[in-house]
C-alpha cells in the first residue's frame, strides 16, 4: 500500500497536481484535504496500490470507522483474508467516479471528525440526523458539526430488506431524521421508491422522518448536500430543513418475506410461557378488565410481588422476572402500605430488595400516545421513558399498566385506534423489549349487565391472546344477606390456555383464594374425575400419555362406566381431565421438541421427566417402524 501523502510535508512553493486536484475537489464541496485527512482518510498517489481493481491514478480514499467505537471497519475478501473497508474517488476524470473491491458489501460512512461525537449521537435520540448520499457529504457536514451520515447509494440504507446493520445499531424512536438527496433524485422513481423503503424502516423504529429536496445551483446543475454547504453555508441548510420544502418523508411499509412451511417446522421454537400459570400469558399483551373499587390495582401488586420474588400466587405459579408497574391512580403512600402488607404476608421482609421499579401517580403526562380515528399514532415522553427502563434492564419484564384510560387520547369505541394501541403500541413493547403488558381497565355499565365485561370496541377482545375479568361474585338465589361478597377472577378469552377462574376474598389490603365452587361438582362428577386421573397417570407410566388431540383409549370409558353406571362422552372425559388440571391432581405437559404432550402425574418434576420418556419411546417406535 502507498503511504499516504499529506499537504502538511509539500514544500510552500506548488504541490503535486494531484495533490491540488484533490484540495480543489473538496474545497468545491465543502471540506479542504485538511479535513479529509482528520476524517482518517488518504490520498494516495496511485490507486492501484490499494486494489488490482482500482485504476493506476491518484485517488481520495475514504476509509470507514465504526461511529461507536472508532475502529476502522472491514470485509472479508474471497480468500478469507480480513481487509479494511474503503471506497475511492478517483482524480483521473476517467471511468467510474466511485469505486470499492468486488464482493466487499455496503457500509454507512460516518466521518469520523473531531467535531462529531459520533456515540454521543447515536445513542441520544433528542439529536437530529441527516441522512444523504455520498461520503464528502458527511465530511462536510462534520465540518460544520452537523451530524451528517453518508449511505453509499440511495438503495443502500437497506440490506436484504432490513435496515442496514450499520444504522440499526441507533436509537431511533423519537428522533428526528431528514433525508436529503441530489435534486434530481426526486425525479426518479428507483430511487423515489429506495428512500420511501428507507423512510418507512425508520419509522417503524419510532424515528419522525422527513424529507427535504435539495434545490439546483443557480445555473440548473444538479447540486449535493455537500455543494450547498460550500456555496451557501450552514445557515442556508437549516433554514432549508426549517422551510416549507422539509415534509414527512414518504414512506412504503416494509414487510418481512413469507416463511418456507419446512423451515417454519425446522426452526425450534420456545413453548407457551405463563407468567401467571393460565392467566397472563408471557411475551403479550394481557387485559384485566373490572369495575372501579373491585380491586384490579391490588390484585396486579400481588402479582408484581410474586413475580419478582417467584412465588405461586393463589395456588398457580409464577414465572420469576423483573417488574415495571405505572400506577397512574395510587399514590406512593397508598402504594407503600399494600406492599408491606403483601411483603409480610407472604414470608419476606417489609425492605425486601425485589427488581421492581414504580411509576406512583407520576408527575407530567401519564398518556403514552395520541391515536386518531384512522389508527395514527403520535408518541409522546412517557412511551419514551418507559422504553428507555425496559432497554436498561436488559431482560424480559413484567409491565403492570394502571390503567387503560390513563394511557390513551384514542376513540375506544372505533376499532382502528384500538388495534393501533394494543398491537402496534403495547405489542411493539412485548416484540422489542420481550415484555409482558397487563393492562388494567373498566368494562362498560353495558358490558357488566350482559356479561362482556370490556368497553368500546370489540377490537379489546380479537386484538389481544389473553383477556381477564374481576367481579363481585353473583348471590345464589335466596342470599337475602348484605355481607361482603368474594371477587370472581375469570379467564373471558384465552387463545392458548385452559379456562381458568379463582375466587378471591379481600380483607382491607390483604387477598386470599377461596376454593372453587362448581354446581357439577357432584358425587358422580368426583368419581368420574378419580377414575379419569387413574387411567391418565397409568398411561403415562406406560409412555402412552393421554393428551388433547389422539383419541381417549376405549379402557378409559370402559373404567369410567364401571364408576358411573353408564358410558360417559368423550366430552366428559375431557372435561374430567381438564378439571384435574385444574384441580392440580394432574399435570397437563405441552408438547415441544422432548416431551410428548399430554396428561401426567400432578408433581411437576416427574410429569417433565414422564414426558421426556415417552416423547423418546415415541421417536423410537418411529424408528423400529421407518
Amino acid at each position: 500500500m502507498n503511504a499516504p501523502i499529506s499537504i502538511r510535508n509539500q514544500p510552500s512553493e506548488s504541490p503535486p497536481r494531484h495533490v491540488q486536484i484533490a484540495q480543489d475537489y473538496l474545497e468545491a464541496r465543502g471540506s479542504t484535504l485538511q479535513d479529509f485527512e482528520a476524517a482518517g482518510c488518504e490520498l494516495t498517489a496511485n490507486a492501484n496500490g490499494l486494489e488490482p481493481l482500482f485504476p493506476a491514478a491518484p485517488a481520495l480514499v475514504f476509509n470507514f470507522f465504526d461511529p461507536f467505537t472508532g475502529e476502522p471497519l472491514t470485509y472479508t475478501d474471497a480468500h478469507g483474508l480480513e481487509r479494511p473497508f474503503q471506497r475511492i474517488r478517483a482524480l483521473d476524470g476517467r471511468g467510474a467516479k466511485f469505486l470499492q473491491p468486488r464482493n466487499s458489501g455496503t457500509r454507512v460512512f460516518f466521518a469520523k471528525h473531531p467535531n462529531i461525537n459520533w456515540r454521543a449521537v447515536l445513542e441520544d435520540p433528542s439529536h437530529g440526523v441527516v441522512i444523504t448520499e455520498g461520503e464528502t457529504r458527511s465530511l462536510a457536514g462534520a465540518v460544520r458539526k452537523l451530524p451528517v451520515i453518508s449511505i453509499t447509494g440511495v438503495d443502500c440504507g437497506q440490506v436484504a430488506g432490513e435496515l442496514h446493520p450499520d444504522l440499526s445499531r441507533a436509537e431511533w424512536r423519537g428522533r428526528q431524521v431528514f433525508l436529503g438527496f441530489d435534486s434530481d433524485v426526486s425525479r426518479k422513481d428507483g430511487p423515489r421508491m429506495a428512500l420511501a423503503k428507507l423512510a418507512g424502516m425508520l419509522s417503524a423504529r419510532g424515528a419522525e422522518v422527513f424529507q427535504f429536496t435539495i434545490p439546483p445551483g443557480s445555473d440548473g446543475s444538479k447540486q449535493g448536500l455537500d455543494d450547498l454547504l460550500a456555496r451557501h453555508g450552514a445557515e442556508a441548510f437549516t433554514a432549508l430543513l426549517r422551510s416549507p420544502e422539509t415534509r414527512p418523508a414518504e414512506c412504503v411499509g416494509t414487510y418481512e418475506p413469507p416463511v418456507l412451511l419446512a423451515d417454519l417446522m425446522a426452526t425450534s421454537y420456545p413453548p407457551t410461557e405463563w407468567v401467571w400459570d393460565n392467566l397472563v400469558l408471557k411475551g403479550e399483551t394481557n387485559l384485566l378488565f373490572g369495575d372501579g373499587g373491585v380491586g384490579k390495582s391490588l390484585l396486579a401488586l400481588y402479582l408484581a410481588i410474586a413475580a419478582a420474588a417467584g412465588r405461586p400466587l393463589f395456588g398457580s405459579a409464577t414465572l420469576q422476572m423483573p417488574v415495571l408497574a405505572l400506577f397512574a391512580e395510587d399514590g406512593a403512600a397508598q402504594v407503600q402500605q399494600r406492599a408491606t402488607s403483601i411483603l409480610i404476608e407472604n414470608g419476606l421482609d417489609s425492605k425486601a430488595d425485589l427488581p421492581i421499579k414504580l411509576w406512583c401517580q407520576p408527575r407530567g403526562e401519564t398518556t403514552l400516545a395520541k391515536i386518531d380515528d384512522s389508527g395514527t399514532v403520535t408518541e409522546l415522553p412517557r412511551l419514551h421513558a418507559l422504553r428507555a427502563v425496559l432497554a436498561d434492564a436488559g431482560v424480559p419484564v413484567l409491565v403492570v399498566l394502571d390503567s387503560l384510560a390513563d394511557l390513551f387520547a384514542f376513540n375506544e369505541s372505533l376499532r382502528l385506534p384500538v388495534n393501533a394501541a394494543l398491537k402496534q403500541v403495547l405489542g411493539g413493547l412485548c416484540r422489542d423489549h420481550g415484555a409482558t403488558v397487563l393492562v388494567l381497565a373498566h368494562p362498560s355499565k353495558a358490558s357488566i349487565q350482559d356479561g362482556s365485561h370490556y368497553s368500546g370496541s370489540t377490537a379489546f377482545n380479537n386484538a389481544v391472546r389473553q383477556r381477564l375479568t374481576l367481579e363481585m361474585a353473583k348471590r345464589e338465589p335466596g342470599d337475602l344477606s348484605e355481607g361482603a361478597r368474594p371477587r370472581v377472577l375469570t379467564v373471558a378469552k384465552s387463545n392458548y390456555g385452559a379456562t381458568a377462574e379463582k375466587r378471591l376474598w379481600y380483607y382491607g389490603a390483604t387477598i386470599v383464594e377461596l376454593p372453587r365452587v362448581s354446581v357439577s361438582d357432584d358425587a358422580k362428577a368426583a368419581a368420574l374425575r378419580k377414575a379419569c386421573v387413574a387411567a391418565a397417570i397409568e398411561a403415562a407410566g406406560k409412555n402412552v400419555p393421554l393428551n388433547r388431540r389422539d383419541a381417549i383409549p376405549g379402557i378409559v370409558f370402559t373404567d369410567a362406566e364401571k364408576v358411573l353406571g353408564r358410558r360417559p362422552t368423550t366430552h366428559a372425559i375431557r372435561n374430567a381431565l381438564n378439571e384435574a388440571v385444574l384441580k392440580t391432581e394432574l399435570t397437563f405437559v405441552p408438547h415441544s421438541r422432548h416431551r410428548a404432550s399430554g396428561f401426567y402425574p400432578p408433581e411437576s418434576e416427574i410429569a417433565h421427566d414422564m414426558a421426556r420418556a415417552a416423547m423418546r419411546a415415541s421417536k423410537q417406535k418411529e424408528r423400529d417402524n421407518a
